[in-house]
This record gives C-alpha cells, structure tokens and sequence, in this order.
C-alpha cells in the first residue's frame, strides 16, 4: 500500500436532479443530464496490499443491493491470485456493486442551449452521488447495521472490505474544459474529466489513491493509476445512456477516444 499526504480534493458542486426542461417555442433554457450509464460487467477494483482481494461485478449473481438490507450479490472478495479465473477463490461475500450494471452516477447541470444547430456549452455543476454517497454505516462496527444509502460503488461495501476503516472517494472541481455537446437539442458528446482521489484508512494506516473519473462522447471510464498503484487497480467503464453519438463521432470515438483522455496530462 502506497503511504501518500492527503491531496487537496472537495467534492464538486451538487446539483439536484429534476425531468430535462423542455424547449418551449425555441426559448433557451438550462437543463439537467441524467448520467445513468450501462456498465461492463467485467468491471473491477483490485487491491493486492492489505487484502489480497478483488471485487468484479461480474462475479456476482446480479441481485440487487438494497438500503437497510445485507442481502444483495456476493461480487467481492475473491483471491486476487485467481484474479481471471473463471471461479476465482472468495475470501467472502461483500456487495461492493449493489446496483450491479446499472450504474446511477448522477446528473449534470449545463449552460442554457437554443435546441438549434449544433451547441457545446459548459457543464455549470455536477452531481455524483449516484456514483458515491458516503455511508455513516461504513464504520459501524458496534451495531453492525445495514446500509443506509446505496450508490454504485458501495461505501458499506468498501468499509466491510477495509476493516470498518474510515475513507472515500473525492472529486476536484469542474473547469472551463468540461462541456457537452448538443444537435438541434439532441445531447451528442460529453466531454468531462474529474481528477479523484481514493482514500484508505486501515489500522491507523492511511493511503491516498489517484483516479479518474472520465467521460469521452458517451463511453464512461473511472480509473486508478495503476503505473505508480500497481496493487490497487481500478477499471471502471461504460456507456452513457443519455448521449445519441452523431454516425460520424461513433468512428472518432474508436479512433481517438484514448488520446483524448490525455488531453490535460
């Protein structure tokens, strides 16, 4: 396990989801995004250190995770030795995914569009507690309660995997480079890159992983640096449901969609 100092990461700013406002005799007006995303089942967290174990959505057998319920599908721990196995060796059963491939996220708030033409405006304030909600249930290791929130990736989940220690995932703020992208009012691209932190607290041991949250057109990505982390591997992707690619974006996407990821390194 990588020891590093706390970096300087808030959480960015919310913004309720409500219904898409609908244009209305070409007025502009601001609207809200649903971030809803279908995600690889292959999708993982692997964590070599402290636990020697890995999570994969696939591994499991697709109940669903519930609020005030332990019940849900076992798609951690298992022996990161057997990591690829087609019944790798569990150490236990933790419901780290519990709404499995359907991912909530969240939502976006954008600058107002016409509906006309094509529009790339910024993305004004974001909301991921879909993704992430933290749980004061992760360290309750005297009532051993439930879940009281449920998100994609579980913080009750995570707090059974780290032993009850306290942590989370953070997110930095938003910048002029992340947009969206519209034809004649049709959401078509997202271009969003959130730097992240991932954080550990196990047994007074504190530790601070680099990830990423990315969206390039409609493919979505949330990843760890594995190059300086290479025993704490998180790959994460998906589609957008909400983005409708133009023909022509769909081949620049297969082409040059890890370039792009790139663009602010």
């Amino acid at each position: 396990m990588k020891n590093t100092k706390p970096r300087s990461s808030r959480p960015v700013g919310l913004a309720a989801l409500t219904a898409a406002s609908l244009m209305v005799g070409g007025t502009a007006s601001a609207q809200t995004v649903p971030l809803n995303t279908t995600v690889d089942s292959s999708s993982f967290i692997f964590e070599a250190t402290v636990t020697g174990s890995f999570a994969q959505i696939s591994q499991g057998n697709g109940a669903l995770g519930s609020v005030g319920s332990n019940t849900g599908d076992a798609d951690g721990l298992f022996d990161v030795n057997t990591f690829g196995d087609d019944e790798p060796s569990s150490f236990g059963s933790i419901d780290i995914f519990p709404r499995e491939t359907a991912f909530e996220v969240g939502g976006i708030f954008h600058a107002p569009i016409t509906g006309t033409g094509t529009e790339t405006v910024a993305i004004e304030s974001i909301d991921l507690g879909g993704f992430f909600t933290p749980d004061p249930a992760r360290t309750d290791t005297v009532n051993f309660s439930a879940p009281t929130v449920i998100s994609d990736i579980s913080d009750y989940g995570l707090g059974l995997w780290f032993f009850n220690g306290a942590g989370g995932i953070t997110f930095d703020d938003l910048d002029a480079d992340d947009t969206v992208t519209f034809t004649d009012g049709e959401l078509t691209s997202i271009d969003l890159e959130l730097a992240s932190v991932f954080s550990i607290d196990v047994f007074g041991t504190s530790a601070n992983f680099d990830t990423t949250l990315t969206i390039v057109g409609n493919q979505f990505s949330y990843q760890s640096d594995a190059v300086s982390s290479p025993d704490f591997v998180i790959d994460i992707t998906g589609t957008v449901d909400a983005v409708v690619p133009e023909p022509a974006s769909i081949s620049l996407l297969i082409l040059g969609g890890v370039a792009i990821l790139s663009r602010r390194r």
